[in-house]
């Protein structure tokens, strides 16, 4: 690639990162989790879900390191838990993107900078008699 086209391309570039950073400027909350509808068997043998019709729970599990936490929620705060692990997802892809973004300026940038250094380096023609 010549430099007036990687200059181009870092021009076009540079007015994506706004685009790309978008949702690192947002106030919401965020949670590292998934909600899920977790069906199990309480383990009684009098109960309903020993003969096959199991527990249901609204679960949230999160994860430190590498550990889970899973906790049962309330019907009511689902949809907003819901919300905030989709922000987190949202978040999380937008880190990936702005990386992307970044390698990219970078080798943009190598390159302007090796054909800068070409020219500064290249020995003079002098003009033969």
């Amino acid at each position: 690639m010549d430099s007036a086209r990687a200059r181009q391309e870092l021009t076009s570039r540079l007015d994506e990162l706004p685009g790309v950073l978008s949702s690192a400027f947002e106030r919401t909350s965020l949670v590292a989790g998934v909600v899920y509808l977790r069906r199990f068997r309480c383990g009684q043998s009098s109960c309903h879900c020993a003969q096959g019709s199991l527990h249901e729970a609204l679960t949230l599990t999160t994860y430190r390191e590498t550990k889970g936490n899973r906790r049962i929620q309330p019907a009511e705060d689902v949809e907003s838990l819901r919300a905030a692990t989709e922000r987190y997802r949202g978040v999380r892809k937008m880190r990936r993107s702005f990386l992307r973004w970044s390698r990219r300026v970078l080798q943009l940038l190598d390159q302007l900078e090796a054909a800068r250094t070409k020219l500064a380096t290249s020995p003079k023609k002098s003009k033969g008699k």
